[in-house]
């Protein structure tokens, strides 16, 4: 079963979508917010103007209680409120204390209470307590006109166009000073990984580059100091590896010059001549492997030794070498290898083949082992068909030392190689460069 597809997550997309989600959630909250102000604002300035009306009347009053209530054009004055008209009192609830000066803000529509915002009349109702225990009922009526043409003809519509083009300069200036942010930080952050991917390990001790915000600077600081502990674990490991390489050389030297010796002493009698021929080739490779692991680790690109390289007798006696693994093994080795010479660096290019064609002659236990070479490509398949044979799912099948430094080899010299497992065994290319031909 497939692993769902994720899609990946941009920053850039990530801001936009909550700068318009944000900028959406500002302009309705100021919306309800300006006009749940306005509407305060409106009954405010209602409660001071009728305030101060029924302050006027209340010195007048206490002069003579005979003082006419006040009635304007926008103002009517009534005593008590059973004096009021009856469509204020069946549809008004009465003050609950009428000691205290209040003011009520009714809204209708055709003639019923209501809580829309724009209704057909709007009254306010001022209570005034009066100094001989009366009180004051001032009320002012506001009728919303049918004909909303007034509004639209003049101010509202003049509002809309003085309100909606600076709303959208305002808007357009925010977006554009949070975009300009926004890709100013995207673009130090990908100065950072474009520093981070050229970092080396020679230029570990160089300052920083200034990424103007600190917590950038700070990502920076973390990544360099994270680079430099992981460069001083692969210098450790590099140094463990040429100090151990230097301490084989010695007692590979006294293999090899030991079996130099017994095959001079063995000349007379051959029957020890291939158990000290294989002893000589096992230390031989072990020189060759230790070589290879200096030069690895070597903090140089200093060239290995460049000659010439028959393939088909390197192979056949690389075969000869590995041939004690095939000992009680059904094997059939079908060779087809070109008489084409290379000239290339002989102790990589040996190691390569050597390893390979040991890790196949190990893992097949009866079977067909594949050895074709032409056209500077090298490919080495086995088949196991044995139903005893270790199994390719086996952690150590097509791993270990061996192909670790093939990896390792064609990495350095940059040559192409691939491996991939096959029914029954694992098939392996190695192409060599094209201008190694003579």
């Amino acid at each position: 079963m497939k692993s769902p597809v994720t899609k990946p997550v941009f920053i850039k997309n990530t801001f936009t979508k909550a700068q318009i989600t944000t900028t959406v959630i500002v302009i309705l909250t100021y919306t309800y917010i300006i006009g749940w102000f306005t509407l305060q604002g409106f009954k405010e300035a209602h409660y001071q103007f009728l305030e101060n009306e029924a302050q006027h009347f209340s010195k007048l009053y206490e002069k003579s209680p005979n003082t006419p209530l006040p009635h304007t054009a926008n103002i009517s004055g009534y005593l008590g409120w059973s004096s009021l008209p009856e469509w204020i009192t069946s549809t008004i609830s009465p003050p609950t204390d009428l000691t205290k000066v209040s003011l009520r803000r009714v809204r209708y529509v055709d003639g019923h209470v209501t809580h829309v915002f724009w209704p057909d009349k709007t009254v306010f109702l001022l209570s005034y307590p009066l100094g001989d225990g009366k009180t004051l009922f001032l009320t002012r009526i506001y009728n919303v006109p049918s004909d909303l043409s007034y509004f639209s003809d003049n101010r509202f519509v003049t509002l809309l166009l003085i309100t909606w083009p600076i709303g959208l300069i305002i808007g357009l200036i925010m977006h554009l000073m949070a975009r300009f942010f926004a890709l100013k930080t995207l673009g130090l952050l990908a100065k950072l990984a474009d520093w981070a991917d050229s970092l080396k390990a020679e230029d570990i001790n160089k300052p920083i580059p200034d990424f103007e915000f600190e917590e950038i600077n700070r990502i920076a600081r973390h990544q360099q100091s994270s680079f430099t502990k992981i460069t001083q674990l692969i210098e450790k490991e590099k140094s463990f590896l040429r100090h151990a390489s230097h301490e084989l050389r010695t007692p590979i030297a006294i293999m090899r010059n030991n079996g130099e010796l017994l095959e001079k002493l063995a000349e007379k009698d051959r029957k020890y001549a291939a158990s000290i021929a294989r002893v000589n080739r096992a230390a031989l490779n072990m020189q060759h492997i230790t070589e290879t692991l200096l030069w690895l680790s070597s903090e140089d690109e200093r060239q290995l030794e460049v000659g010439v390289v028959s393939m088909g007798s390197l192979i056949e006696s690389l075969i000869e070498d590995n041939h004690y693994l095939l000992e009680d093994k059904v094997i059939q080795i079908q060779p087809n290898i070109s008489t084409q010479e290379l000239r290339i660096e002989i102790i990589p290019c040996q190691l390569i083949i050597n390893n390979i064609l040991r890790n196949a002659f190990q893992y097949t236990q009866k079977g067909i082992i594949k050895i074709d070479y032409s056209n500077q490509c090298l490919v080495i398949e086995n088949n196991c068909e044995s139903p005893n044979a270790q199994q390719l799912t086996s952690s150590d099948y097509g791993y270990g030392l061996g192909l670790q430094l093939v990896e390792r080899i064609v990495s350095k010299m940059r040559w192409q190689y691939q491996h991939e497992p096959v029914e029954g065994g694992r098939k392996v290319t190695i192409h060599f460069p094209k201008n190694s031909t003579i």
